[in-house]
């Protein structure tokens, strides 16, 4: 018999996941301490966890579980917030509508164009090792090193300046994923130029002349599969294409069913629990052989979450999970969770199966006391005793949790 525990403590939780059902997942909003609703993106670092909001950056302390908003000047402050990233050093580097900003102990710094950037317009931001890459409109990508304190510069990955021309060509109209592995060698995904591999002075590029549906790519996923051969999954507007070592292979048909839907995000988990299916049941033969032992979750635009795992497809919407809305923005997997930024809060699905995930992935905070995000309520626990169990006695009941054998 699987029991489901959930025990929330002074300052955060703990979470027994046993499956991926809807039950178990969590919903962060305004209410639970986010400055907006609608989310666009997130980082983690060490005990902190910062979320883009269309009302500014929500800040959790994984050592005090509490949330608060980061002020930024007047010049930014109510600029778009599209993508965030930790470096190194716990300091913060934002994607915005006015620039990069940087967010460095308590001060920011804002970056433009005499910093090196094409345009203040920018998209995407990574984060690899000591260098920050930015994605912009115009289909341009700029890398900086990480500071040690204050202002950095940014140079052209993806494009060259000379002073013939000091103003870039314009390749798309924008960057839409950064998926870079050094300093000038990587995938870019862009809105009309397709999916492009740049390696130094040199490009390899997907287009519909490749097999894509749409040069106009919405997000992909990229992992090692069979043969320790790059798998790639491109996602536009229409549909899904499927590479092996940059050859197309198939496509893999959503269930959408509205015309006005589409596609926004995609990532491919390895399934500890994977069951292989029997060939020829279902149409998407192709699809369970390429991912392997892997789950594909599809985020959409009006149609909610889509899970495809051991041949199955699985919708997930508000009428059938605690998925507080059909617009999915981003998707991100983190320690065993898929984190749903949705434009009515941010969603965490523990992964997980048929183990104590909060012993196994200690998160933000330390352990038995904090979660890598906070829990919807807070109860307060009048008196905690430990042995081999946890006993708490709250206002509402006493309650037992008995850890696995290893963490007692």
């Amino acid at each position: 018999m699987r029991i489901k525990f959930f025990l929330v403590l002074v300052l955060a939780g703990m979470f027994y996941a046993t499956d991926v059902q809807a039950s178990s997942w969590q919903v962060l909003n305004k209410g639970t301490g986010l400055p907006g609703n609608n989310v666009n993106s997130l980082g983690t670092a060490k005990n902190q966890m910062a979320v883009g909001t269309d009302n500014g950056i929500g800040l959790y302390n994984g050592e005090t579980c509490l949330w608060k908003t980061i002020a930024l000047p007047e010049k930014v402050a109510s600029s778009q917030i599209r993508d965030l990233a930790f470096d190194s050093k716990g300091n913060i580097w934002v994607a915005s509508s006015n620039g990069v900003i940087s967010i460095q102990n308590g001060s920011v710094e804002i970056f433009g164009v005499a910093d090196g950037l094409p345009t203040l317009d920018i998209e995407r931001i990574q984060v690899r090792k000591e260098e920050i890459f930015a994605g912009s409109f115009g289909g341009f990508v700029s890398k900086a090193f990480v500071p040690e304190a204050g202002r950095t510069s940014f140079a052209p990955v993806n494009y060259s300046r000379s002073s013939e021309d000091e103003n870039p060509r314009i390749c798309a109209i924008g960057i839409t994923g950064l998926a870079m592995l050094n300093s000038s060698e990587g995938w870019v995904s862009t809105k009309g130029a397709g999916l492009i591999y740049n390696r130094g002075m040199s490009k390899d590029i997907l287009t519909m002349e490749n097999g894509l549906d749409s040069d106009w790519v919405e997000a992909f996923w990229v992992f090692e599969g069979q043969q320790k051969v790059e798998h790639l999954i491109a996602a536009t507007l229409k549909g899904m294409t499927i590479f092996r070592d940059r050859k197309k292979i198939g496509t893999i048909s959503v269930p959408v069913k509205s015309e006005n839907s589409w596609i926004t995000s995609v990532i491919a988990i390895y399934c500890d629990d994977y069951q292989a299916p029997r060939k020829g049941l279902n149409d998407e033969w192709d699809a369970v052989k390429f991912l392997g032992k892997r789950a594909m979750w599809v985020g959409t635009k009006n149609e909610g979450l889509f899970r495809f795992e051991n041949g199955k497809w699985t919708n997930f919407v508000p009428e059938n999970s605690l998925l507080p809305s059909r617009n999915i923005n981003r998707l991100y997997f983190h320690q065993g969770r898929l984190l749903v930024c949705t434009d009515a809060g941010l969603v965490v699905i523990p992964l997980a199966a048929n183990s104590f995930d909060e012993f196994k992935y200690i998160g933000i905070g330390s352990k038995y006391f904090k979660t890598i995000f906070p829990h919807l309520t807070i109860t307060a626990v009048n008196h905690l005793a430990k042995r081999s169990d946890f006993w708490i006695a709250t206002d509402g009941a006493l309650k037992a949790l008995n850890p696995p054998e290893e963490d007692r």
